[in-house]
């Protein structure tokens, strides 16, 4: 007998809710300006994840993530992990802060569990890569998926790579 081991990939598109963020935007623009576009993409990733009903729990994942612009302006993708943590942040745990003296009713943002947090043992690898323009990503799709997923500001695919092992229940 062989073993035959099934790897399960999910591909998603996610339309920029935001600009695509740098750490050069981070900055130049600042802490508040830089914290509104994160929370703008967490809930973006979050929302990535409900809509494509991603599994909860797996024990641990690869992700890519390729950017799609609006232009063709020189990029360097490594600059943009700035916009991949957000997302990333949306597959952990909810974050849940109590109160302290700066946020007296404390803080949370949305977290879908697919794993248990983002630190090596449950997060292989993260690559960053930029892509075509989301126009021609876009090209590819039928009308009613181009309207749904239209962003001025471009766009995110993320594959996502169930590496296997047992589920977490953490």
């Amino acid at each position: 007998m062989t073993a035959v081991t099934v790897t399960r990939t999910w591909a998603l598109l996610i339309p920029a809710p935001a600009p695509l963020w740098s750490t050069n935007d981070s900055h130049k623009k600042g802490p508040r300006a830089t914290s509104a576009n994160r929370a703008q993409w967490r809930t973006a990733g979050y929302i990535a994840a409900q809509h494509h009903r991603l599994p909860k729990g797996l024990a641990r994942v690869r992700l890519e993530f390729t950017f799609h612009f609006p232009d063709r302006q020189r990029r360097d993708a490594l600059n943009y992990s700035e916009t991949a943590k957000p997302v990333v942040d949306a597959w952990g745990p909810p974050f849940v802060q109590g109160p302290t003296a700066k946020r007296p009713t404390g803080a949370s943002a949305p977290g879908w569990a697919l794993i248990p947090d983002d630190t090596p043992q449950f997060l292989e690898s993260t690559s960053l890569a930029i892509g075509r323009l989301w126009r021609d990503v876009l090209a590819d799709l039928n009308e009613r998926e181009q309207r749904a997923l239209a962003s001025p500001y471009g766009g995110l695919t993320v594959v996502i790579t169930d590496l296997g092992g047992e589920p977490c229940s953490r």
